[in-house]
Parts: C-alpha cells; structure tokens; sequence
C-alpha cells in the first residue's frame, strides 16, 4: 500500500487518504467511530504499532495532550497556589532563621 507523511506528521494511505493509525486500531479493536480518536501512546506518530495504539474520547485525548480548557485552568490554579505555598513557607521559614540567628548572638 503507497502512504504518505502528511502535514501533520502523520501516515496516511495514498491510495484511501485515510490515516494509518485508524484503520490499524479498527483491525485491532473491531469497529471505530467518527467521533473516535486514536492515540499513539508513545507520542510518535509514525509508531503506529497495534499496540502503541488506544482509542479514547476526544475529551480523554485532549487531558493527555493538555488541550483541554478546565484541565489547563486547573493546572494553572494548582501552579498559582503551589507558588504561593511555597513563598509562604520560604517567607516562614526566614523569620524563624532570621529571629534564631539573633537570639544566638
């Protein structure tokens, strides 16, 4: 079968236009939606080893590839608060260095 690399950096059947990877995971697990998406577990496009392969929801492939929104937010709020903890806790921590030091002089 001819294939291609499209722009995408994915394999596709010259011949169908259809992507490798699907057509592998549909031989695989039997049937595959349209709504469907097929992840490369391995991150690499071109491994498109059956087993490499895992169909999940588009919202499930969004969390992994963290494109999706709440999960961003989430992240970013987690980030903001584990931040500020550990200002909080350097700044703590100072003062009881700082307020030790001077009580051994």
């Amino acid at each position: 079968m001819p294939a291609y690399i499209d722009q995408n950096g994915y394999l596709r059947n010259a011949e169908t236009n259809e992507l490798i990877h699907r057509s592998i995971a549909r031989e695989k697990y039997g049937y595959l939606s349209p709504e469907d998406q097929v992840h490369h577990i391995d991150r690499n496009k071109l491994n498109n080893d059956p087993d490499n392969l895992m169909i999940l929801s588009k919202t499930e492939h969004e969390i992994i590839h963290g494109k999706n929104e709440l999960v961003n937010i989430s992240n970013k709020i987690e980030y903001a608060l584990g931040s500020a903890i550990i200002k909080s806790i350097e700044y703590i921590w100072k003062k009881l260095h700082s307020s030790r030091a001077s009580k051994s002089s």
